[in-house]
């Protein structure tokens, strides 16, 4: 068979070409980092690609949806230990004004102390997480109490504007997550009536704080016909009590979200391990071994070179090398 020159230079240029296709890929994986740039030029692979990146988006949502939640919760926890001080307070107050050596003047006093946590109180449970009022349930835009006052500047209520909304974030794969409590359940509500006798109404903690104030002003002043016996006796008998339970009730929520911090933290750990794990799976798939890369990338190059000068010598000049 008769090998012709048109035959040297076809099979010449193919070789070429083909050499040049080959650095082409190299140089792309060494600028890029990544081995596939294009699905055609590893079809399995692009797919695989896909699907990580995939995983990965959705990863990256749950892992913002925890975050936020923990800030949620982090709040509501700093928000219940400051309660819980208060609340402490509050008890000491009733035991010493039941401690039967104080006169009326120390009762409005004591009186004046309860008033002033009742208001820090109320500060307290519109703790806020940026824009969101953490106590407020689904109404997060607004403040969820709101204290009435007296002309003497005595708080006389202690109103409810939220509701019973439970807020959650979706932290993993059929792993919603509740991160508030509603103000209502915490804190209850209350106010003191106008009327002859006076009323307290309500539930819950701020009714508490309430009736223990008011029980306080009437030691000190008496209405009626009563004595102030007779009030330092409520104090003893209920008033005690009722925050003693209030303190629990604070300490028992302080739990819950304590242990649904503790759930938080350990979804966020198995979501880190296998973001972590798909990170490594796509780097197999896609990442380019750079030593590798250049090494294949010069033997190519000095291939190619190769080439052209084997090629000048192989194939005989033609007229065009004569022109010009």
């Amino acid at each position: 068979m008769r090998i012709t020159n048109q035959t040297l230079s076809e099979n010449f240029l193919y070789g070429l070409n083909n050499l040049q296709t080959q650095m082409s890929q190299y140089l792309q994986q060494l600028s890029t980092g990544q081995r596939i740039s294009t699905p055609s030029q590893h079809p399995l692979g692009a797919r695989q690609v896909l699907n990580y990146q995939s995983i990965l988006a959705r990863l990256k949502s749950f892992q913002a949806n925890a975050t936020d939640g923990n800030t949620w919760l982090d709040t509501t926890q700093s928000a219940l230990q400051s309660a819980s001080s208060v609340l402490q307070s509050a008890y000491q107050l009733a035991v010493q004004a039941t401690g039967g050596t104080v006169n009326s003047t120390d009762l409005t006093a004591i009186s004046q102390q309860v008033n002033s946590l009742i208001n820090q109180l109320v500060q307290v449970a519109n703790a806020n997480n940026g824009n969101a009022y953490v106590f407020a349930g689904y109404q997060i835009t607004q403040a969820p109490f709101t204290a009435t006052k007296a002309a003497n500047g005595m708080i006389t209520g202690v109103a409810y504007n939220g509701d019973t909304g439970t807020i959650q974030r979706d932290v993993g794969p059929a792993a919603m997550l509740t991160v508030n409590l509603p103000g209502s359940q915490v804190f209850g509500s209350g106010a003191i009536s106008t009327t002859n006798p006076v009323t307290v109404s309500g539930s819950g903690v701020f009714h508490d704080l309430l009736a223990f104030s008011q029980d306080l002003q009437n030691a000190a002043t008496p209405p009626g016909s009563t004595t102030a016996s007779t009030w330092l006796s409520d104090i003893s008998n209920t008033d005690l009590a009722n925050l003693s339970g209030d303190v629990a009730q604070i300490s028992a929520f302080t739990s819950q979200t304590g242990a649904r911090m503790q759930r938080l933290q350990t979804t966020q750990n198995g979501l880190t391990a296998f973001q972590n794990s798909v990170t490594g799976f796509l780097g197999q798939v896609q990442d380019v071994n750079m030593a590798k890369a250049m090494t294949q990338f010069t033997s190519i190059q000095t291939a190619y070179q190769a080439s052209l000068e084997a090629g000048a010598k192989l194939i005989p000049p033609t007229l065009f090398n004569f022109l010009g």
